[in-house]
């Protein structure tokens, strides 16, 4: 999978094989088929809800290929963003794992500014945890959402005494 990702051939032969090797019983198979995907940049609907399953795999690094993979394809639909934002929520303060972080960097790479999106990222500036933090500050940058809200939490970000933070921030 990670060779057919890099040679960039999104034949209709590819995508299928890929898709299929979404469901392979190797964990690194299905990673690498989910990323390979994303790379490709076949927005089809059979590639958008095979990832979107992926989302709901028990393997964690899966889940975040899965997710790396949607944000890649740049597809913004309420589909994906619900999966995104679902995975984001049903993580435990101390179980935030690479799923969780794809799925923040991928919102962020979205560019979906809709109001849900902009209630979790912003949840998540209060987090203990200052590396999702910092992750929930890069993704409002990349949104482009101008509002006052936003500009007003990440303003207040560089005060805080985390470097990665401010600079996330800034």
């Amino acid at each position: 999978a990670e060779a057919l990702g890099e040679l960039g051939i999104a034949s209709e032969q590819v995508i299928t094989a890929l898709v299929s090797r979404l469901e392979d019983e190797s964990s690194s198979v299905r990673y690498n088929a989910a990323w390979a995907l994303g790379r490709l940049g076949n927005t089809s609907e059979q590639v958008v809800i095979a990832l979107i399953s992926c989302l709901k795999e028990e393997d964690s690094d899966v889940r975040y290929s899965a997710a790396e993979a949607l944000g890649e394809l740049g597809i913004a639909s309420e589909q994906v963003i619900t999966a995104l934002v679902s995975v984001i929520l049903l993580q435990e303060d101390g179980n935030r794992n690479r799923a969780f972080r794809g799925a923040v960097k991928a919102l962020g790479r979205l560019g979906n500014a809709s109001g849900p999106v902009i209630t979790v990222l912003l949840s998540l500036l209060q987090d203990k945890n200052s590396n999702v933090r910092c992750s929930a500050a890069e993704a409002l940058g990349e949104l482009g959402n101008a509002s006052e809200e936003v500009a007003a939490a990440l303003v207040s970000l560089l005060q805080d005494e985390d470097f990665d933070l401010r600079y996330s921030a800034a």
